[in-house]
């Protein structure tokens, strides 16, 4: 019930007010102050859009607050559970009293600090052990908690790290606005320059990329840059340079030391781009019969929609089937590291998989949306690159009264990607 109340709130706020409450005194009662602590927090984020349950809430978390384990600031915290929900529980305070510093058994302001102090060092435990598409709904809520305390305790750290998971989350989920919006509130300025890159490469602005990533093939290998290593990458796919040279293959500008990738995937699309089909097909069928090979976390999608890139180009039916059951899962999501990279939506890759595989009706199911995502993202050499792939599907299927639209996708295909100097379509 407790589940069902938080989830359906918005639709029927008043029956999840009264589940709340009661599922929170009756956890309390038999000294269960994890439920309570849970149904506390659902109704706090439901007094945001419903100001009359402000006092019923705040009286809530005090009390929970004041019976926290441990006096504030003993300690370090470690992620511990206990420790996570007693940080939501402080940042809902903030949020429902943000000028009142005592509360929750009248502690003192500096008390309210050290939990604080101690809220964030668990926040930072958990976010770090979260990452890819799996965890997002999880990474979104301990962010937020983790930029109302972060700013609490002026702790720019604390505001960044938050920005970071938010912008990740959101990303992947097509909302570049949403994504830029996080990394501006962060205030951090590497975090917005590798977004930047992303921008350009996505746009079509291969120049302005190469310009921004400046010697990012030479640097560290953390993996803020090995995600614009691999934009980079895909930016020369893109061009139809990836093969050109040994530089190149790592992704970067060309213009550094040769580097060929770490990444599996990668190394795929670099040895067909280099002609290496056979390598690269006995590679490709070796990521499908064992895809943990690929990496997980953030770069998972990524490395994914590289895959997807890699088997459409091979042609073989059985292998882009193969990729296509890996993608399915995240079909509406963005292939995409985060803020930090950007291939194309998992949409697009699965309807050019479903049409090496003859799926004709999956593959126009999945392009047609894959289309529009990529003009709202103005992703405009993926636009070329769907618009391609829609107009074969077209043809493929045969229909006198597709003949003018296959026509004008074709023609518009072929002149974004000239006046971008795509590869050839």
């Amino acid at each position: 019930d407790l589940g069902l109340a938080r989830a359906g709130a918005g639709a029927d706020g008043g029956r999840a007010e009264a589940t709340l409450l009661d599922a929170a005194l009756q956890a309390r009662r038999a000294g269960r102050p994890d439920l309570a602590a849970e149904a506390a927090l659902g109704l706090a984020d439901l007094a945001r859009t419903r100001p009359a349950l402000r006092p019923e809430a705040t009286a809530l978390v005090e009390e929970l607050l004041a019976g926290a384990a441990g006096a504030p600031g003993q300690g370090d915290a470690t992620g511990d559970p206990s420790d996570v929900v007693t940080a939501r529980l402080l940042a809902r305070h903030v949020e429902l009293q943000p000028d009142d510093g005592t509360g929750f058994g009248g502690r003192s302001p500096v008390d309210r600090h050290r939990l604080a102090a101690r809220g964030v060092a668990a926040l930072h435990a958990r976010l770090d052990a979260l990452a890819g598409p799996d965890d997002a709904a999880e990474r979104t809520a301990l962010a937020s908690d983790l930029a109302t305390l972060g700013a609490l305790l002026a702790d720019d750290r604390a505001v960044a790290a938050a920005a970071h998971h938010r912008a990740m989350v959101a990303a992947v989920a097509g909302d570049g606005k949403a994504a830029e919006e996080h990394l501006d509130a962060g205030g951090d300025a590497a975090m917005r320059a590798q977004r930047a890159i992303v921008v350009a490469v996505t746009q079509g602005d291969f120049a302005t990329a190469a310009e921004l990533a400046g010697d990012v093939e030479d640097g560290e290998g953390g993996p803020a840059a090995r995600a614009t290593r691999r934009q980079l990458l895909v930016a020369r796919w893109l061009q139809g340079r990836l093969g050109d040279d040994a530089g190149g293959a790592g992704g970067g500008t060309g213009t550094g030391t040769a580097r060929e990738p770490d990444d599996p995937a990668d190394r795929v699309l670099v040895a067909l781009a280099r002609g290496l089909r056979g390598q690269a097909r006995l590679l490709l069928h070796s990521l499908t019969a064992d895809p943990d090979q690929l990496p997980g976390g953030d770069g998972r999608l990524h490395s994914l929609g590289v895959l997807a890139l890699a088997a459409f180009e091979n042609g073989d039916p059985a292998a882009a089937e193969a990729v296509r059951g890996l993608l399915a899962p995240y079909a509406d999501l963005c292939c995409a590291d985060g803020y930090r990279s950007f291939v194309g939506t998992a949409g697009f890759h699965l309807g050019r998989l479903a049409l090496v595989g003859g799926d004709l009706a999956d593959a126009e199911r999945y392009l047609m949306p894959a289309l529009s995502r990529h003009a709202e993202m103005q992703a405009r050499p993926w636009v070329a690159l769907t618009q391609h792939a829609l107009a074969d599907v077209l043809d493929a299927r045969g229909r006198s009264s597709d003949r003018d639209w296959v026509k004008a996708l074709r023609s518009e295909a072929r002149w974004l990607a000239s006046s971008l100097g795509l590869r050839p379509l």
